[in-house]
């Protein structure tokens, strides 16, 4: 069977459950994490389709970055998820070594990514 599990990192517990709803709706398997250590270490520990990560975890912060960073190596699709705007958004993930980023408070757009990712369509990053 093809695996469709999903990790998903991000500090904001409704956001998280929302989201996970939603896939599980979609007969996903998903992992919460809650911090940049913990999305990192459950990501190195299991076998994940896709590791989804927000880029703040803090107020000020930009954890999203390191956690793709030490991620770089496994064969999951990395996303870096957030309501931030701007192309340098977009530059800095992919350098960090996203496969995808999404720049939208809305959670739509992040299940459409990953139901065209798990449909094996969108080769290119967005």
């Amino acid at each position: 069977m093809e695996n469709k599990r999903i990790l998903y990192g991000d500090d904001n517990e409704q956001k998280k459950e929302s989201l996970a709803r939603e896939l599980r709706l979609r007969r996903l398997e998903v992992d919460l994490a809650s911090t940049p250590a913990e999305t990192i270490s459950k990501a190195r520990a299991g076998n994940y389709f896709a590791v989804v990560t927000d880029l703040n975890y803090t107020e000020e912060g930009t954890e999203g970055y390191e956690v793709l960073k030490q991620l770089k190596d496994l064969p999951a699709k990395k996303i870096l998820y957030t309501g931030q705007a701007g192309f340098e958004y977009v530059a800095d993930g992919f350098m960090h070594g996203a496969d995808y980023v999404v720049l939208s408070k809305h959670e739509k757009s992040l299940l459409e990514v990953l139901d065209k990712l798990l449909k094996g369509g969108e080769k290119d990053g967005k």
